[in-house]
């Protein structure tokens, strides 16, 4: 009996130590799950467009600058709304500035020379006529005629600047209207010049101002070495006034530029002056340019402003610029003119 229960119970510890050893596995090592493939964007070693591997794939994301030209350059000279690119050279012209007046009996000598040269070159001879001299003179504009006085020494009445040179004969500055034609013809032989002027105007006429923007182009071969002004001159033609005339009747007038004269009354009551100076945007010394605008195919430009006043003809309103090369007795370089409201390019 005890011999049977003894080897049951071995057989049921056998049994036991059987069914352990099936489920523990053994010996046997589980060999760990290879890492998957990782696609979100970590780090495996290799450069995924985020971080700099020191290695340039040639391509540009849109940031900032990689020191790389895309082939676009700004233009220099571009143009500039209305104005054109500052051309190579620009018409040489010239500005006859005359000082006047009503009173003046001789004075129609310097209207009839001026008017000649302005109709014959219209787009390259200017007048500029400044009335004072007399109290009663109704044009009046002793602040000119003052200020260039004192530059130039101003010899009476008529005499006039042209293009602010002396003479060609009399050294003079001023210059009697007899000598006008000499000083004219010998500026028109230069015909181009490297320093030009381009004007925009316009007319407020709710708040009574007129606006200029000038334009100072410096074109090929300028002078980097001089100083330059601008000066503009608000002038008008068409107005009335009675004019002494002393050319009336005198046999020396008698044909020629004077002729008109000659044969005109000794007052002119329905004398019509034109190209009178009215006032100045600028200084009358000249608004300075920069040294930093000058160069080849640089540009100054600077906007002006004057108020207009109920004498004002409108319709008969121009502007006058003048280039000015400075100095104790400053020469003109340049004239450009243009009608109130209007706009002139380079030419």
């Amino acid at each position: 009996m005890n011999t049977m229960k003894y080897a049951f119970n071995f057989l049921l510890i056998f049994l036991f130590c059987f069914t352990l050893a099936s489920c523990g596995g053994g010996d046997d090592t589980v060999e760990p799950t290879p890492d998957p493939i990782d696609n979100t964007g970590g780090d495996d070693g290799s450069d995924d467009g985020g971080g700099d591997d020191g290695e340039d794939d040639g391509s540009d994301d849109g940031g900032e600058d990689d020191g790389e030209d895309d082939g676009t350059t700004e233009d220099p000279n571009p143009q500039d709304g209305a104005i054109s690119p500052i051309p190579e050279t620009f018409t040489h012209k010239v500005v006859i500035e005359e000082a006047t007046g009503t009173w003046c009996g001789w004075c129609p000598m310097g209207t009839a020379i001026m008017d000649k040269y302005v109709a014959e070159y219209p787009n390259r001879v200017y007048g500029i006529a400044i009335h004072g001299g007399s109290p009663t003179e109704p044009m009046k504009n002793d602040g000119m005629i003052n200020a260039l006085d004192r530059v130039y020494d101003l010899a009476g009445f008529p005499s006039g600047l042209v293009n602010r040179i002396a003479s060609p004969s009399t050294r003079e500055l001023f210059i009697h209207p007899d000598n006008w034609s000499e000083a004219i013809d010998k500026q028109l032989e230069k015909s181009t010049t490297s320093v030009g002027i381009a004007l925009e105007s316009n007319i407020n006429e709710a708040d009574a101002i007129a606006t200029v923007q000038a334009h100072v182009g410096f074109g090929q071969d300028v002078n980097t070495s001089t100083n330059y002004k601008i000066l503009i001159y608000l002038i008008e033609d068409g107005i009335v006034s009675p004019q002494q005339n002393y050319l009336s009747g005198d046999s020396d007038f008698s044909g020629g530029n004077y002729n008109k004269y000659y044969e005109a009354p000794a007052v002119i009551d329905d004398y019509i002056h034109n190209h009178v100076a009215k006032r100045a945007f600028t200084s009358l010394d000249g608004e300075e340019i920069g040294a930093e605008n000058v160069g080849e195919f640089k540009k100054f430009k600077k906007e002006f402003q004057i108020n207009l006043t109920r004498s004002d003809n409108l319709t008969e309103s121009y502007v006058v610029a003048v280039l000015l090369q400075d100095g104790s007795r400053p020469s003109v370089l340049n004239v450009q003119k243009v009608k109130l409201g209007e706009t002139k390019d380079w030419d």
